[in-house]
C-alpha cells in the first residue's frame, strides 16, 4: 500500500576514535550512539543497511550487515520469540555514494507503508587493522593520484591511504512533513569512463601477496581523477537543481570532502553560501562511505547550536569513481 509518508531522519551518530581499527566496531559504536539518541528500543528497528567498503580483513562473506546487527542485539532469535518481527540486514555497496542510494531504499520502505524504523550504517578501516599516526608533514589524503600499495604490514602510518577510518550511522522513520523529496543517479557508460579517466579502483592482489592479501589492499587512482570528477559532479548536480527548482540560497549543502577544497568548490559553482556547506576534511579528511551521514550529522549539531544555520533544506550531493553520482533534497 502506498502512502505520501517519507523517510525523515529520526537521529544520527557518528565514531571517529583513532583507537578503534575494525570496521564493525566503529558502525556499530555509531550505531549505538544513534539508536540511544533516538531513544527507541533497537528491537523496533526493520530494516539495517550497511554501506561501508573496506572492512576488516577484506572479509566478503558473511555480510557485515548481520554482524553489526548482532553486535547490537537487534531481534537476534524470531524463533524464540515468534511475537517479535524480524530484522532484515544487507549489505549495499556502491562506492562513496552508498548512503544516498540507502536512503533511497529506506524512503521507498517508508512509502510502501511498511512500519518500523530503518538504519544506515556505514564505516570504512585499512584491512590490517593498524593504528594510524598522524605526523605533521603527512601528505594530503586527496594527492592520491597514481597507482599505490597501502598494504606494507609494518607501515603504521597509512600515509597513502586515502580514506579516513570512520563509522557512520542515521536512524530513519516516517513523517508527512520532513525528509527526502527526491533522488537523482546518474553514471557512465564504460567507453565514456576510459574516455574522461573517472577511475579509481580498490581490490586485492591475491595473485601477488597470496594470504596475506586479507591484510593488504590495492589502490588506483587515474591521473587528474579528483580535479574531472570535481567538474562532472558540479554539472550534474546544476541538472539536478534545475530540474527541481531549488533555490540554493536557502539550503544547506552536504559535499564529498576527497581534498581540502572539493566540497567548498563545488558549493561555489551551485552558488552556496559558503557558511552553508558542511565541509568535513578539517576535522575528519576523507571518510568515504561515511561522508554524507557524517555531513548530516554535522548539520542537525549546526542548526541546534545557539547560532543555528537558517536554512530549510539540505541538498546532497554525492560522487564516487567512474562517474557516479547520486543527488538528493531533504526538508528540514
Amino acid at each position: 500500500m502506498q502512502t505520501n509518508k517519507r523517510a525523515k531522519i529520526i537521529a544520527t551518530g557518528i565514531c571517529h576514535n583513532k583507537a578503534m581499527t575494525g570496521s564493525i566496531e566503529l558502525a556499530t559504536v555509531a550505531a549505538g550512539r544513534c539508536i540511544e539518541s533516538a531513544g527507541i528500543d533497537p528491537q523496533e528497528i526493520r530494516y539495517l543497511i550497511n554501506v561501508g567498503v573496506y572492512r576488516d580483513e577484506n572479509m566478503v562473506e558473511p555480510s557485515m550487515a548481520v554482524l553489526i546487527q548482532k553486535r547490537l542485539g537487534i531481534n537476534l532469535d524470531f524463533t524464540r520469540y515468534p511475537d517479535q518481527t524480524p530484522t532484515f540486514s544487507t549489505d549495499l555497496m556502491n562506492g562513496a555514494i552508498g548512503s544516498i542510494n540507502a536512503f533511497q531504499v529506506a524512503d521507498g520502505f517508508i512509502k510502501s507503508g511498511r512500519s518500523g524504523y530503518s538504519l544506515v550504517v556505514a564505516s570504512d578501516c585499512h584491512p590490517s587493522g593498524q593504528i594510524r599516526e598522524l605526523h605533521n608533514n603527512e601528505p594530503t589524503h586527496g594527492n592520491v593520484t597514481n597507482s599505490v600499495n597501502l598494504s606494507e604490514p609494518l607501515d603504521l602510518s597509512w600515509n597513502n591511504f586515502p580514506i579516513e577510518a570512520c563509522g557512520s550511522a542515521v536512524l530513519l522513520g516516517p513523517s508527512e512533513t520532513a525528509g527526502f523529496e527526491a533522488f537523482h543517479f546518474a553514471t557512465a557508460d564504460r567507453d565514456e569512463i576510459d574516455k574522461l579517466e573517472l577511475g579509481q579502483a580498490g581490490y586485492v592482489d591475491f595473485e601477488q601477496h597470496g594470504q596475506e592479501g586479507k591484510i593488504r589492499i590495492t589502490i588506483e587512482t587515474s591521473p587528474e581523477f579528483y580535479d574531472k570528477l570535481l567538474r562532472s559532479t558540479i554539472q550534474e548536480a546544476a541538472h539536478f537543481i534545475e530540474a527541481h527548482s531549488l533555490d540554493s540560497h536557502n539550503m544547506a549543502l552536504v559535499a564529498p570532502s576527497f581534498n581540502e577544497s572539493f566540497a567548498h568548490a563545488v558549493g561555489r559553482a551551485l552558488g552556496f553560501y559558503p557558511e552553508h556547506v558542511i565541509d568535513l576534511w578539517p576535522n575528519y579528511r576523507n571518510p568515504f562511505t561515511s561522508t554524507y551521514m557524517m555531513g548530516l550529522h554535522e548539520l542537525r549539531q549546526r542548526c541546534q547550536s545557539s547560532h543555528g544555520l537558517a536554512v530549510d533544506s539540505v541538498l546532497i550531493v554525492g560522487c564516487s569513481s567512474g562517474y557516479n553520482l547520486g543527488c538528493s533534497v531533504y526538508r528540514i
